[in-house]
């Protein structure tokens, strides 16, 4: 699997557990917290092994896998949003 892969399973599992376990199956933004911390921590490791292992950190290589990690739980949010404001 490849790391962009990795990135976006992830996410997307953090986002469903969090919506599963702790909102009990209602999705709201607040699913998004625990996506967006678990992107961030580990991307700061990522960017700590670039340091150690290339001498230099690859700022926009993490912005893209934070970026692949957020992108599906926002619009998964988005949508439910859109849908809650539409329904009949």
């Amino acid at each position: 699997m490849s790391k962009d892969a990795l990135h976006i399973h992830i996410g997307l599992i953090v986002f469903f557990a969090t919506t599963a376990l702790v909102q009990k199956g209602r999705i709201t933004g607040k699913d998004l917290v625990p996506v967006f911390a678990m992107a961030l921590i580990i991307e700061i490791l990522d960017l700590q092994d670039d340091r150690l292992s290339l001498g230099h950190m690859r700022f926009p290589a993490s912005a893209h896998d934070i970026f692949n990690a957020v992108v599906w739980p926002c619009l998964i949010v988005i949508l439910a949003r859109v849908k809650a404001i539409f329904k009949p």
